[in-house]
């Protein structure tokens, strides 16, 4: 005999993955800039202008920054 369940299932358990902050590469000023504002924003507590920096960061060096 099979028993079949009458609640709502289990959540599903994720693991937290936080991975580092982007440096900014040496001698590209749009890392610069970018890493600059991030610090700004951290400053104020802007803790969601900082993953958008992040976020800003990490598309800049994959698109090929000047290094």
């Amino acid at each position: 005999m099979t028993t079949s369940r009458t609640g709502p299932e289990l959540p599903v358990e994720l693991p937290l993955v936080q991975e580092p902050e982007p440096s900014a590469r040496p001698g590209c000023k749009a890392c610069l800039g970018i890493s600059t504002r991030r610090k700004n924003r951290r400053s104020t507590g802007d803790h969601s202008g900082v993953s958008d920096a992040n976020v800003e960061m990490r598309r800049h060096q994959a698109e090929g920054c000047a290094q």
